[in-house]
């Protein structure tokens, strides 16, 4: 599957398809539709409508083309 944002995070890190799935506010970053990347290294899909990310956890948000194996 392809992404196009992952967000490294002291809680674990978060890939999104599109750009738009991912929101700044004032406190931190949603992610709608996230996956996230397990103990195998795959992407495991959250059910979860949006997850937040307060900015004192976030190491790093990469932008681009990923492809990563889904669960």
């Amino acid at each position: 599957m392809e992404f196009s944002v992952i967000i490294l995070s002291k809680a674990g890190d978060f890939m999104v398809e599109e750009q738009t799935h991912v929101e700044r506010t004032d406190n931190g970053v949603k992610a709608s539709q996230p996956f996230i990347i397990n103990e195998d290294e795959q992407a495991q899909e959250i059910q979860a409508e949006k997850v937040f990310i307060p900015y004192e956890a976030v190491e790093n948000i990469q932008y681009g083309t990923f492809d990563h194996e889904t669960v």
